[in-house]
């Protein structure tokens, strides 16, 4: 028995073979969505002091505000600020950000 035969017999004697109809779904439109966003004003206030960093100075054995502070990165990639003692002009060292 061939195919065709084979197909004609499940569909009947018809000569005519119909496949079955697919049925396509509509696809949903996505609805845009717009979104506001205000930015709020940012005023100075008088009040606020900036602090400098401090370090602990080996030399003068206390703890001093870092004159000149730079940015730095150690070999390690450890991130951290240097800059001289005021007192006695040694370089001091601390690990972090301020």
């Amino acid at each position: 028995m061939g195919i065709l035969t084979l197909i004609k017999s499940w569909f009947g004697n018809s000569s005519s073979v119909q496949a079955p109809v697919k049925t396509v779904v509509e696809e949903k439109k996505q609805e845009e969505v717009t979104i506001t966003t205000t930015v709020p004003t940012v005023t100075a206030q008088p009040n606020v002091t900036t602090t400098t960093p401090k370090a602990y100075c080996f030399k003068c054995r206390s703890k001093v505000e870092i004159q000149n502070p730079m940015d730095k990165i150690t070999k390690n990639g450890k991130i951290g600020i240097q800059g001289t003692c005021p007192n006695c002009g040694a370089k001091v060292f601390k690990l972090g950000k301020a």
